[in-house]
């Protein structure tokens, strides 16, 4: 997945450089939330994510089950790869899914971007989503999506906080 960025200045025109590599995940460093940052703990994470899962198999007809399986895949993005909301508006899917190392690119190859590892499931759902023409990616309103998160937070019976 090698990128090429625009010449700077003092490049001859059309000699493209490649971009600085996208950070890679250390799964050895342990990660801690930091004191006062809200977060769910991981009983909650299942009973919010089962709530979406329900959600989404109640779907009423094939462009209701669409629409609710694009936002199961950024809820999963954001769960399982530690996607941010703005990462979901640049995501490229024919760009950004790296199949050989079971990976996706987020922050869109910039210089915040970040490679995250990925269940194989969401994998092979992100490939079926991009070869079924949706390979722009996951560009929800973050309104929109954010209601959707609050609507299965009520229904799984977290807290609104």
């Amino acid at each position: 997945m090698g990128r090429t960025r625009e010449n700077g200045p003092g490049q001859p025109p059309g000699a493209a450089n490649e971009a600085p590599p996208a950070r890679a995940v250390e799964p050895s460093r342990a990660f801690q939330v930091p004191e006062g940052v809200k977060h769910l703990p991981p009983e909650q994470i299942e009973t919010l994510t089962r709530a979406f899962a329900a959600w989404r198999a109640a779907a009423r007809g094939p462009r209701q089950a669409q629409a609710r399986q694009r936002v199961w895949l950024a809820y999963q993005l954001l769960r399982y790869a530690g996607a941010k909301p703005g990462d979901l508006q640049v995501l490229d899917l024919a760009r950004d899914l790296d199949p050989d190392q079971a990976a996706v690119l987020l922050g869109g190859g910039g210089r915040d971007a970040r490679r995250a590892p990925l269940p194989p499931e969401l994998l092979a759902a992100l490939q079926d989503l991009a070869r079924e023409g949706g390979a722009g990616g996951l560009a929800l309103d973050a309104g929109y999506l954010r209601r959707q998160f609050y609507a299965r937070g009520r229904e799984a019976g977290l807290p609104a906080e």
